[in-house]
């Protein structure tokens, strides 16, 4: 009986030792496995990070575009108006010019302008 009572008593003491050492591991095991996650979680921060980074510098870069893209709109446009604005003088100063010359011959006559080439004949 003494006998089987400390077959049990060491089998019970070896299944404890085998136990511990499980749970060594397993601790061990968990530590490397907590102390891999939070350094892929820091070099996730650290992408997450330079991606952010990039797209404020892209979305910045885009709003400055725009405003030069509208910039030139307005200047186009300020341009065209200035075309119309040259045109309508020009056509006022053609009809001062018309009743000028209505004022000196009291007659309505067009101001003619043309060029003459003249061809030599053989």
């Amino acid at each position: 009986m003494e006998v089987m009572r400390r077959v049990a008593e060491a089998k019970l003491l070896m299944e404890k030792n085998l136990q511990e050492e499980y749970n060594k591991k397993y601790e061990v095991a968990v530590a490397e496995l907590q102390t891999k996650e939070a350094s892929e979680r820091e070099k996730l921060q650290g992408e997450i990070q330079r991606i952010q980074t990039e797209k404020n510098v892209l979305e910045e870069a885009q709003a400055k575009l725009a405003e030069e893209r509208l910039a030139l709109l307005e200047q186009q446009r300020n341009l065209n108006q200035q075309k119309v604005n040259i045109s309508k003088e020009k056509k006022r100063l053609e009809k001062l010019e018309q009743e000028l010359i209505l004022n000196k011959t009291k007659q309505a006559r067009p101001k003619l302008s043309f060029n003459i080439k003249q061809k030599s004949v053989l």
